[in-house]
């Protein structure tokens, strides 16, 4: 968006569940935990090993998206639904007002992550982490979408970028 509100550019995409989130999706199916909350993060990292200048977002919650990784641009979402549609899909939505932008900036990848109650039988990854010697813990990804090198979203300082991100069921 631009600074007058208008609408700059529309970047439409299809995320993919992660490996991770299609366990998280069978653990919150058969009941042995529950989600806390939603975040959405338009990331640096290009899928395969490499990270672009770094920016952050002005409404990003800091900590800890794992063990190692810190991540300024962790927004958390809204959540509602669209019960007008059959069957009614969940909308994740997140405001990044583009801050701290290093030259070059460009979003690579557009992740979703949920928080959730408890470990679960299976996970990979488990939630270890201590509150007071670490940032909070910004979830385990749930979706991805990793941008091709052509189609990367440049980052402008002040910018606004809102994230809707629709996840359907068929």
């Amino acid at each position: 968006m631009n600074p007058d509100g208008s609408v700059d550019a529309v970047h439409e995409f299809k995320n993919s569940l992660s490996s991770n989130g299609k366990n998280i999706l069978r653990a919150l199916i058969a009941g042995e935990t529950k989600v806390e909350r939603h975040f959405i993060t338009p990331s640096r990292y290009d899928g395969v090993g490499g990270e672009g200048p770094r920016f952050e977002c002005e409404e990003g919650i800091g900590g800890r998206v794992s063990s190692i990784y810190e991540n300024s641009s962790t927004m958390e979402a809204t959540v509602t639904t669209d019960l007008s549609v059959f069957p009614p899909p969940l909308i994740l939505t997140a405001i990044c007002t583009a801050s701290e932008v290093e030259e070059g900036s460009v979003i690579q990848s557009v992740y979703t992550k949920i928080d959730i109650e408890t470990e679960f039988q299976g996970n990979k990854w488990p939630r270890l982490y201590d509150f007071v010697a670490n940032p909070p813990f910004l979830g385990y990804h749930l979706t991805n979408h990793h941008f091709a090198s052509d189609e990367v979203i440049p980052v402008v300082l002040n910018q606004q970028y809102a994230f809707n991100v629709v996840i359907s069921f068929s």
